[in-house]
């Protein structure tokens, strides 16, 4: 078994019973974004603390069958999986 570790960064999506959420995620913040953003930084900062980036490993996990919609337009991405190998 090899020694991984496994990270995961959610992406935020409202749900229609949280009014003010549901209202920031279409008209203000792009959660999409941000969750890529703190992938990139995360991953930034494995290097500089001596991971080789090709131990680093992102991958989008996906749910096509519960799509999300916002200003941004329609996405199907639940989380980013960071492993480190």
């Amino acid at each position: 078994m090899k020694k991984e570790k496994v990270f995961y960064v959610p992406v935020f999506y409202s749900v229609s019973d949280r009014i003010l959420a549901s209202g920031d995620a279409v008209f203000n913040t792009n959660y999409y974004k941000i969750a890529k953003e703190i992938v990139e930084n995360s991953k930034k900062y494995m290097i500089k603390h001596g991971i080789n980036e090709e131990n680093i490993e992102i991958e989008e996990i996906n749910n096509w069958f519960n799509p999300k919609i916002n200003r941004n337009g329609i996405f199907f991405t639940e989380a980013f999986k960071i492993t480190i190998k």
